[in-house]
């Protein structure tokens, strides 16, 4: 759970409003966004979070290795 999501818990609770929310969010255009999209339908419970990606032991092709001047080299 990020900082901000933490705020809009808070906010959806009851503990803090919006005004605070916003004013010690890393991102308040991000919080104030949220929140008013849960103001337009609190019903909606907020999508559970993404499970991290398995970890690949070697990458398939690394692609345009010459594009930007960096090459990736695996040992």
């Amino acid at each position: 759970q990020t900082f901000d999501q933490a705020l809009i818990d808070l906010v959806n609770e009851g503990s803090i409003d919006e005004e605070e929310a916003v004013k010690n969010a890393d991102s308040a255009n991000n919080v104030r966004l949220k929140l008013k999209l849960y103001r337009d339908n609190p019903s909606t419970p907020s999508p559970a979070p993404a499970a991290p990606a398995a970890v690949v032991a070697a990458p398939a092709k690394v692609a345009a290795t010459g594009d930007w001047g960096l090459e990736l080299k695996l040992e």
